[in-house]
């Protein structure tokens, strides 16, 4: 079974993203995913990856 992944928003991230959708800002839509949705999948898998001491 595949591992899943999970993301949580605040509701500022959450307004940010619907005002996104709205304006269909596809520069403000990749910053959006590179902050909220990659870096934090990056760092989580990272944490997986680094020894414990």
């Amino acid at each position: 079974m595949e591992e899943k992944v999970g993301i949580t928003l605040d509701q500022k991230q959450v307004l940010e993203l619907k005002e996104i959708i709205i304006d269909k800002d596809k520069e403000a839509a990749f910053k959006f995913l590179d902050e909220y949705i990659y870096k934090p999948i990056k760092r989580s898998e990272e944490g997986h990856c680094k020894p414990q001491f």
